[in-house]
């Protein structure tokens, strides 16, 4: 579509930066957490899972530039967010885009947990990016 994808996750201002909390050693999305305050980190195998699950969300997706450009902000703005608020912390930005819909996560990295398979390509139904954020592509 013409899409730069490190100029596009560039392009996020302070106003679209989404809300973020640090609960028990967490940085969680504050709206998703707010929504998701009936579960915690003990209801997961691990750390990893519990952030992957808290701080995601759905966007329509329309297969169009602009639904692309859209979903891309908002990666843009999670990422920047991230960076300003964590600084110093790895993290790993997951966008998975099917037929009508994405879905976008992070979680912290910490090695051995993983959210995602080690190989993308065996995603079949969805199409999936990850996307550091900090030293995550050192880790």
């Amino acid at each position: 579509m013409g899409i730069s994808l490190p100029q596009a996750l560039a392009k996020a201002s302070v106003e679209d930066f989404p809300e973020m909390i640090t609960v028990d050693g967490s940085v969680l999305l504050a709206q998703e957490y707010g929504l998701a305050r009936s579960v915690s980190v003990k209801d997961f195998p691990d750390r990893t899972g519990y952030e992957s699950f808290v701080n995601h969300f759905h966007i329509p997706y329309e297969g169009t530039r602009a639904s692309l450009d859209g979903l891309l902000a908002r990666v843009a703005a999670i990422r920047k967010g991230l960076e300003r608020y964590a600084a110093g912390r790895r993290f790993l930005i997951i966008v998975s885009i099917s037929e009508k819909e994405c879905t976008i996560r992070f979680h912290e990295c910490r090695p051995p947990e993983a959210w995602l398979a080690d190989s993308l390509e065996g995603y079949m139904d969805e199409a999936v990016a990850a996307i550091s954020v900090g030293d995550a592509a050192d880790r």
